[in-house]
């Protein structure tokens, strides 16, 4: 059985360091918001087609 919070808790860590270690834009599509706080500078939402 896959563990999805280890497997989340890994993915975040890796995001953090390209983040810090390529000092550039990352662009993640989640349904996660929890991670998407973590990990991200900015938020940009989509909603009814829109861009919030």
């Amino acid at each position: 059985m896959i563990n999805l919070g280890k497997n989340t808790k890994i993915i975040e860590n890796i995001l953090t360091q390209l983040k810090k270690w390529l000092n550039s834009l990352i662009v993640v599509a989640t349904h996660d918001k929890e991670l998407a706080k973590r990990v991200g500078d900015f938020l940009l939402y989509i909603r009814d087609g829109r861009i919030y």
